[in-house]
């Protein structure tokens, strides 16, 4: 996932990634795995405390289920996913840190929803990498299973 770390628009993601140290999971894994990235413009719609929480090194265990509340371990493509959904109406997907996703159409948009009703729309997609792909959010998804 070397193309996440240098993509301006994941920075925010990338260098949480980075503090937390599993960034040589994110490049050395033999995948294949696809990676929900939040959008630094998704970062700066969370509440301000939670912003702060996340850059303090107490919290580095919460943060680390951030992250991997947003990996599948799994190759998702974007149209793997739509046809899942359109067969049964919703997807459900579970998250490296333990999380369960659901994916749903609105208005012809890829939505992703988590367990406490945070939802976020599939922006760009399918950007592939050399152990998986990679499909940017809206929004950060829960912190929590």
């Amino acid at each position: 996932m070397a193309k996440m770390m240098v993509t301006p628009e994941l920075s925010e993601f990338t260098s949480m990634i980075v503090s937390v140290e599993l960034a040589d999971l994110m490049l050395n894994s033999e995948g294949p795995i696809t990676v929900l990235a939040p959008t630094n413009d998704a970062f700066e719609n969370i509440p301000q405390a939670i912003k702060q929480d996340l850059s303090n090194p107490d919290f580095k265990g919460v943060l680390t289920t951030l992250i991997k509340n947003h990996i599948i371990e799994e190759d998702l493509t974007s149209s793997a996913l739509l046809q899942s959904i359109q067969k049964n109406g919703e997807y459900s997907i579970k998250t490296m840190g333990g999380a369960s996703l659901t994916a749903y159409l609105n208005d012809g948009e890829i939505m992703v929803k988590d367990s406490n009703g945070v939802t976020a729309k599939i922006g760009k997609s399918d950007i592939l990498g050399t152990n998986g792909k990679l499909h940017m959010l809206d929004a950060v998804l829960s912190m929590t299973k």
